[in-house]
């Protein structure tokens, strides 16, 4: 009877197992943190005017970087108020729930994870902290539209279109049912829309996109936009995908230099000398490896000792949980 009981055991804690797996592969495929980067080597692929006139907008930017009297030059120019406007395009279901509330949360965010103000930084190892980069841009909702006249920043266009990856660029042009974009130069056009099915949280723009500068600016999905909502994504709630991918927008790259493994990529390509302050990498973390939050250390093929990957970083694709820091060469990037 002992020895059918602790087979019956072995079994079940067997079967149990299957099923955690099974329903963590579900999770796996369903959500897609960042399409950025798959949708620039679709526009690559097919467009390889665009890819030349990126590269060469790229490396522009990289030269000016490089010219410390000019880098200097700029960024004196650069105004540390951050004016955002956020485009929500849904139906009237959507619309109700998405509140101005959650939105306004969502720029706290960025002003808490920029400024390195997050309460959960103490999630930082200790080996990482002298890294933690910290800066001093300020988000707020425009006051004031293109015109001049007073707004509160939101801007909400009603439609029943559910987009995706190849469409993102609809929701920001009325004409296709979306929200116009602001005029780039002047305000930070972020867009909340519906994914519907897909698991894509969002898709950015770089610096160097040959794209109008009306069309430059981030899409998010509804259920990963802001915090404190029911609806949002369980593992996708404090509001980090909308910090990932403004850091693209702002010329970061994935941590691990979208090398496929290889460890000869990098997430600083063309920076000057010193700049790159995070680990190599191999490819993206998924989860959160630190759950009690103890700075627990995770190494892979490119960085097989400690203090081992900077899976903490918000340029990864951990959950929000577990990213919780820039550092000091992307800031400075």
């Amino acid at each position: 009877m002992k020895n059918t009981f602790l087979k019956l055991s072995v079994l079940l804690a067997l079967i149990f197992c299957h099923a955690q797996v099974k329903a963590q592969s579900k999770v796996d495929s369903r959500i897609h943190r960042c399409g950025t980067m798959q949708q620039y080597e679709q526009l690559f692929r097919s467009t390889p005017e665009f890819k030349k006139k990126f590269e060469l907008n790229q490396k522009q930017l990289s030269s000016q970087a490089k010219n410390k009297t000019a880098a200097s030059a700029k960024m004196q120019m650069i105004e540390d108020t951050i004016p955002v406007v956020i485009h929500v395009v849904a139906n009237n279901n959507l619309q109700s729930l998405i509140t101005d509330e959650i939105l306004k949360s969502q720029v706290d965010v960025l002003n808490e994870d920029f400024q390195g103000l997050n309460k959960d930084s103490t999630r930082i190892p200790a080996a990482f902290k002298p890294l933690y980069g910290k800066n001093k841009l300020v988000f707020v909702l425009a006051k004031q539209n293109e015109y001049g006249e007073p707004t509160s920043g939101i801007v909400r266009r009603v439609n029943n279109i559910t987009f995706n990856a190849g469409n993102t660029d609809d929701a920001k042009r009325s004409a296709f049912g979306g929200s116009n974009g602001w005029d780039g130069t002047k305000f930070m056009n972020l867009w909340v829309v519906d994914f519907g099915t897909t698991g894509l949280l969002g898709l950015s723009v770089f610096p160097g996109d040959p794209r109008p500068i009306n069309l430059h600016g981030f899409v998010c999905d509804y259920r990963a936009f802001g915090r404190g909502a029911s609806y949002l994504y369980a593992d996708y709630r404090s509001g980090r995908t909308t910090t990932h991918e403004l850091g693209h927008f702002y010329n970061l790259h994935h941590i691990w230099g979208d090398d496929e493994g290889a460890c000869t990529g990098t997430d600083f390509p063309d920076a000057p000398a010193g700049q790159d302050d995070t680990p190599n990498q191999a490819g993206d973390t998924f989860g959160n490896p630190d759950p009690q939050g103890i700075g627990r250390v995770l190494i892979d093929s490119c960085s097989p000792n400690p203090p081992g990957i900077m899976y903490q970083n918000f340029m990864d694709y951990t959950f929000d949980s577990a990213m919780v820091m820039f550092t000091h060469g992307q800031v400075e990037r």
